[in-house]
């Protein structure tokens, strides 16, 4: 097992991170079950990658694979970051469910934070979130995954292109196959 000076920066870089959004997000969160038909299609995407997320950090701690599981957990905070969400129930599970899988990796930190977002005794002796498959929702992920997708590329023929500014850019989209 090898250290660097860069892997522990980058490490400390995240927890940063982590710590300044829930320090940013702690008043605009509430306490309470998401009603999903009031919910917007950002809002139920939040949703799903939290339950996804659960899923996969929970299979991978199963199976002792503690960098992938770290890597899922920093993938859910991209997320959290790029994903708008006004609906304050759904903000705090997300948070809550981040802090309990943040926990085993960063146990000081997730107490510290587990207490700024007002719950009641330790993130270390809170139950272990459980995944509900019927909130995960494969078609939206599927459909952020192609918009992203598209948005990389984009990003790519730009820079080969060298073209800082375009004036617009038009993005054809085939029909479906029948």
């Amino acid at each position: 097992f090898e250290w660097s000076d860069q892997g522990v920066e980058a490490g400390r870089r995240f927890l940063e991170r982590v710590y300044r959004f829930v320090d940013a997000n702690k008043s605009a969160m509430a306490k309470g079950e998401p009603k999903e038909n009031q919910l917007s299609r950002t809002e139920k995407l939040l949703l799903s990658k939290t339950h996804r997320t659960i899923l996969r950090v929970t299979e991978h701690l199963e199976a002792m694979r503690f960098n992938y599981a770290i890597s899922g957990i920093m993938e859910f905070v991209n997320d959290l970051h790029r994903l708008e969400c006004g609906d304050k129930n759904v903000k705090w599970f997300a948070v809550r469910t981040l802090l309990q899988l943040l926990s085993p990796f960063a146990p000081h930190l997730a107490e510290e934070l587990w207490q700024a977002i007002r719950e009641k005794g330790f993130v270390s002796l809170s139950k272990w979130p459980q995944a509900d498959a019927s909130r995960i929702d494969k078609a939206a992920e599927a459909a952020e995954e192609l918009v992203e997708s598209v948005k990389a590329d984009l990003k790519n023929v730009l820079t080969l292109s060298k073209i800082a500014k375009p004036k617009a850019a038009y993005v054809y989209v085939a029909a479906p196959w029948k």
